[in-house]
């Protein structure tokens, strides 16, 4: 298969035919001017958007949309640092 990460703070450059032949979509906090239209073009309730905050996303995958909180790479790195010196 073929992947491709396409990410992007400019509105021109995510297209329709960007949107439209991606399989999984991620969405993350927005400034509040910007919820609708990013509700619109990523198939989101409004409400969703606008209740995102600092480390949550809203993830499409086919589909299936889910709410989703991001743990930071250091922390994950952590876990895993004592989940070894538990052993």
């Amino acid at each position: 298969g073929i992947d491709r990460i396409c990410q992007t703070f400019y509105d021109y450059i995510t297209g329709i035919h960007i949107i439209g032949n991606s399989a999984t979509k991620i969405v993350l906090p927005v400034d509040q001017t910007e919820v609708k239209k990013v509700a619109t073009k990523f198939r989101f309730g409004e409400s969703k958007v606008a209740e995102l905050e600092p480390l949550t996303a809203l993830c499409r995958f086919g589909k299936e949309a889910k709410f989703v909180r991001i743990i930071p790479y250091y922390q994950r790195v952590e876990e895993i640092e004592k989940a070894i010196i538990n052993q």
